[in-house]
């Protein structure tokens, strides 16, 4: 009888338990009703995850209007594509044009987006004036310094995050043999970071690359230098990982997190500055599918490790540079060609509202 009445009382307490949870889950109220999550675009949900939600534009797409819809509804982060590199804002030594940047800084300020300075120092696009034959290492980092100094202090106020580096470390691991690594040597990673922190102390500075999303001998290499810059006490606030991927397979999710959180251990920022997932021109349902994977579990990560903007190398695959670069692929952004939104948008969306 005691036996029985111990059984009873199990499955009366199973019964409460259950019960109240089931009360509990019935008060609770969704964050976001169905009328929300159908109309409202990425960055309002980014907002609320505190992560904002971005894309590489240029001028010229300034002109289409569907384009400038979408991104106003899911953008509050803009990447100028080539305005601010160095061979169409300082093409001459005493020739700066900012038409084309001043156009895209005020369509950002007018629709209260943060805009990133893309890029200071690169090893491409560059003026034939920077370095002739002969040119000292004193000769070329006082060039640097001029450029970095005139663009960052124009700019003062306007654009805060800068790709102060991007892409200096090659593909084998080791530092790229640039014409900055030739002439100056590899401390011209450090004094770009102190010429840019001189001309504006207020703004972020980045250090940007590719292939560096894992652990692998090109992020370990990246690691070695900013760890040293951090000890050093140079001027840099964060890592930019562009990631551009091919959506044929799946990255190493759990390597990702690892590699993030090394940089974040140093006091750095993590941000995803050029993602797109590129797929074979034919693709297929299967392929969609898995491209959506990818971009939602790099957004469950970013929102793990807190990263602080979630950048995308385009909005829809009509302006994509992937056809052109690697042949026989495409579709590797969240909006087709004709802008409808593709499993990858609707994947981004679900991670952000049910993420908490």
């Amino acid at each position: 009888m005691g036996k029985v009445k111990g059984l009873l009382f199990v499955l009366l307490t199973l019964l409460f338990v259950t019960s109240c949870a089931t009360d509990k889950k019935a008060n609770v109220k969704e964050e976001f009703d169905s009328a929300t999550i159908a109309n409202e675009g990425l960055k309002f949900f980014g907002e609320k995850r505190g992560i904002y939600i971005g894309t590489a534009i240029t001028e010229g797409q300034l002109n289409d209007e569907k384009f400038v819809e979408i991104v106003k509804k899911n953008c509050n982060y803009i990447t100028p594509e080539n305005e601010f590199k160095w061979e169409n804002i300082h093409p001459s030594r005493k020739v700066y044009n900012f038409k084309k940047t001043d156009k895209l800084v005020a369509f950002a300020k007018e629709n209260n987006m943060k805009i990133r300075g893309h890029t200071l120092v690169w090893h491409s696009q560059n003026p034939y004036w920077i370095a002739k034959p002969g040119t000292t290492a004193e000769e070329l980092k006082e060039t640097m310094k001029v450029h970095i100094s005139n663009v960052m202090t124009y700019y003062k106020g306007q654009v805060n995050d800068w790709d102060v580096v991007n892409e200096a470390i090659a593909d084998n691991g080791e530092l790229r043999e640039s014409i900055w690594q030739l002439i100056i040597g590899d401390e011209y990673i450090e004094h770009a970071f102190k010429c840019a922190y001189e001309a504006d102390p207020n703004a972020k500075l980045y250090i940007n690359d590719y292939n560096i999303e894992d652990i692998n001998p090109k992020s370990n290499k990246l690691y070695e230098i900013v760890k040293n810059l951090v000890a050093k006490k140079v001027p840099i606030h964060g890592v930019g990982f562009q990631f551009h991927l091919d959506g044929r397979w799946e990255p190493d999710y759990v390597s990702i997190r690892a590699n993030f959180e090394r940089f974040k251990k140093l006091g750095l920022d993590i941000q995803i500055t050029e993602l797109d997932v590129r797929l074979p021109k034919n693709y297929s349902e299967v392929d969609l599918n898995r491209q959506a994977k990818i971009y939602g579990e790099l957004m469950k990560i970013m929102l793990e490790v807190k990263g602080s903007a979630f950048i995308m190398w385009g909005m829809t695959d009509k302006y994509s540079w992937v056809p052109s670069f690697f042949s026989g692929f495409g579709g590797a952004l969240i909006f087709d060609e004709q802008y409808n939104p593709k499993p990858a948008y609707m994947k981004l969306k679900e991670v952000l509202v049910k993420s908490k």
